[in-house]
């Protein structure tokens, strides 16, 4: 409250835990009523009150703050599983069937996936391990897996220059 004339505002009182159970406490064990203990402690009534309901509500559904603070952990911990559970899904359904393909195939779509879904989630995801994907990722590209690339891609200009109408034996002959 503020006043015109020097007057000062009030400041807000914030009470601990440990005095609110303290103040609740007190008015179980004594015959007192809350309004004495109230003032005994310099405290409003309707703060005893309100501190007594809480903690009978907190006890009827049997929670503590411990409780409490533990279900939100787990609440987290959940959100995050959930989280990363729909980030495996999408990338699922991105990646098609390639479960059926070999190692070196799912790290091919891994590495080509690794903007879009965290390198771990995906790992998991395939059953393949991260180091093993990030061994063939830096390993030099062999002599055989060189050759076909070359091979396709002339295969493909081939197919192209023939307006995509030859076959596999023409393809062969021109080659």
């Amino acid at each position: 409250m503020r006043s015109e004339e020097g007057m000062t505002t009030k400041t807000r009182r914030q009470y601990t835990d440990e005095f609110k159970a303290e103040a609740v406490r007190l008015v179980r064990d004594s015959a007192r009523p809350v309004t004495h203990v109230a003032r005994d402690l310099g405290i409003a009534d309707h703060l005893l009150y309100r501190w007594r309901a809480e903690q009978q509500q907190a006890e009827g559904q049997g929670q503590t703050r411990q409780s409490a603070r533990a279900e939100q952990a787990e609440l987290a911990r959940l959100r995050r599983e959930n989280a990363t559970l729909k980030q495996e899904r999408d990338f699922f359904k991105a990646c098609g069937g390639v479960l059926r393909e070999g190692v070196a195939m799912r790290y091919r779509v891994i590495q080509e996936h690794d903007r879009r879904y965290p390198i771990r989630v995906m790992c998991r995801a395939l059953a393949v391990s991260a180091a093993g994907y990030y061994a063939w990722r830096s390993r030099p590209e062999s002599a055989r897996s060189s050759q076909t690339r070359t091979l396709l891609s002339a295969i493909r200009v081939i197919h192209r220059e023939s307006r995509e109408t030859y076959g596999s034996p023409r393809i062969w002959n021109a080659l």
